[in-house]
């Protein structure tokens, strides 16, 4: 029988508790580091705790301990950690000594911290130094990093670089900071940086990916990886939204309550992007429930502000609410040769933020060879005409491709004077596969061609090498006398078919109800 004082010592010889939580041990395993080294280059693993664990190839575990503590009630040491105790909050400090074996890696380091301590996070940052030398006489300091913790859950924390010298064979981590209770820690690291987020298109150098983002921290920095093409972007508007702000890697656009509001993101594009057809996909995360939170991406690009034109529309539905997730669009839009400027414009529903991390645009094909920069400067202003039209009678259809006479059409059709039509007229324009597609069905007579339809989606004029401006813009105002219809083959009614026992043997059903073919 274990009397009140035995069961009082048996638990305390368990366990140690500060005002209330409990300290558990936390073992460290290779699968668990936040980086992995190589045999060539291993990771640095700085261990804790009076269990010690093998090196291997990849690994150099080095055992160390505390050797001194200031502002602190006491220190422990369990099996996989070291526990500094104070009671309630305060400030105090913890110095930590390692040994390095003959022969360790040396070079430039990434500092990782693994611990877990009381306070609230905001105001327990953390100041953590290295210090290393040839002995305890000739340590000097390489580097100090401030940290933020988890709470009372353990989380590893990248820091700065450092370089390590061959003949360093001491190494000490001095950590300082307010806590409230205890600061537990389990182990540092000496390794690489933090691995990249994933993205979920992959670049070569002969076609790079693009990634737009955002703050002094983005998903991608310019000139990283010769396979992505990084630009970091700024809000232009907010409409709708009480206020929008650019974090350490995202923008923060924000509205009280359940509501309908967006955003206009810019990117200057200070070195040019290879010219070509581009899927979209964004990572984003919303308040709101996933279905009724799709959002709206209007892709528009040109040589400068002024002259920007829509490129594409995508829509897309983020169905982890608060989580960070990306998101593919439907279909492409073109990037030509001197797009200088691309903006984004978001539109949708979401509940109290819209957060948006980046934007990534993978190539899916280059332009036709046929195009040169000027032809594509050309498509460029021409689609910078194009307005947002509500009510309109009529569409134009520019149809895409090889062929003479491009330079007169398209001047045409960006002439000052036609500024106006514009407004009441909206543009589509096609190229690729489905401009080939849609002229062989309109049996047009060459490419590329100006295609004007009325709201019945009958063509109305056809205008093809004009040969001259001034017969653009005869066919804009008059395309029924100014462009000409094409012919089309006459379509051969089918035989009909034969009727069984009376009745027909096929049915077309327009209706719910199959009628008498059930």
């Amino acid at each position: 029988m274990i009397g009140k004082n035995s069961l009082s010592l048996f638990l305390a010889g368990s366990f140690c508790f500060a005002s209330g939580f409990l300290l558990v041990s936390s073992t460290i395993f290779a699968a668990d580091l936040p980086v992995s080294g190589t045999k060539e280059k291993p990771v640095i693993l700085l261990q804790l705790g009076s269990e010690k664990q093998n090196s291997k190839d990849s690994l150099v575990i080095c055992g160390g301990g505390i050797v001194s503590n200031e502002g602190a009630e006491s220190a422990s040491t369990a099996k996989n950690e070291v526990s500094v105790l104070k009671k309630g909050f305060g400030k105090f400090s913890a110095v930590f000594r390692f040994n390095l074996p003959e022969g360790h890696p040396s070079g430039d380091f990434t500092f990782w911290a693994h611990w877990k301590q009381g306070g609230d996070q905001k105001a327990c940052i953390q100041t953590f130094e290295v210090w290393a030398g040839a002995d305890e006489t000739k340590l000097e300091m390489r580097n100090s990093q401030n940290l933020k913790s988890n709470g009372w859950n353990y989380i590893w924390a990248d820091g700065k670089n450092l370089t390590l010298k061959p003949e360093d064979r001491i190494l000490e981590v001095r950590n300082s900071g307010k806590g409230n209770d205890a600061k537990i820690f389990n182990a540092f690291i000496l390794g690489g940086p933090r691995p990249l987020e994933p993205i979920p298109v992959v670049g070569t150098k002969e076609k790079p990916v693009v990634v737009l983002g955002f703050g002094k921290e983005p998903l991608r920095k310019p000139g990283d990886d010769p396979s992505v093409l990084a630009y970091i972007g700024k809000i232009v508007s907010s409409e709708g939204a009480d206020g929008a702000n650019i974090g350490a890697s995202d923008a923060n656009v924000m509205k009280k309550g359940f509501g309908s509001w967006g955003a206009v993101f810019q990117f200057d594009l200070q070195t040019a992007v290879p010219a070509g057809f581009y899927n979209f996909n964004a990572r984003y995360k919303s308040g709101g429930e996933a279905s009724q939170v799709r959002q709206t991406f209007v892709i528009k690009a040109g040589p400068d502000v002024e002259n920007l034109g829509e490129r594409g529309v995508f829509q897309t539905v983020n169905r982890s609410p608060w989580q960070y997730e990306w998101v593919k669009g439907s279909g492409t839009f073109e990037i030509f040769p001197g797009d200088k400027v691309i903006q984004i414009a978001n539109s949708g529903k979401a509940d109290g933020a819209k957060t948006f991390n980046a934007f990534v645009l993978g190539m899916e094909n280059t332009l036709p060879e046929w195009m040169t920069a000027e032809q594509g400067m050309l498509r460029g202003k021409f689609l910078s005409r194009g307005k947002n039209v509500e009510k309109f009678d009529r569409t134009l259809y520019l149809i895409d491709g090889k062929g003479n006479g491009d330079k007169i059409l398209f001047e045409g059709l960006c002439q000052d004077s036609q500024k106006s039509w514009y407004e009441v007229t909206p543009i589509r324009y096609l190229l690729g596969a489905e401009a080939e597609s849609m002229a062989k069905d309109l049996n047009l007579p060459g490419l590329p061609s100006a295609v004007i339809v009325n709201n019945d989606c009958k063509v109305i004029g056809v205008l093809n090498k004009p040969d001259s401006v001034e017969k653009v813009s005869q066919f804009m105002t008059d395309p029924e006398n100014a462009g000409v219809i094409p012919s089309y083959q006459e379509q051969k009614q089918p035989e009909p078919v034969e009727l069984v026992d009376g009745s027909p043997k096929q049915w077309l059903i327009a209706s719910g109800w199959p009628g008498r073919c059930g």
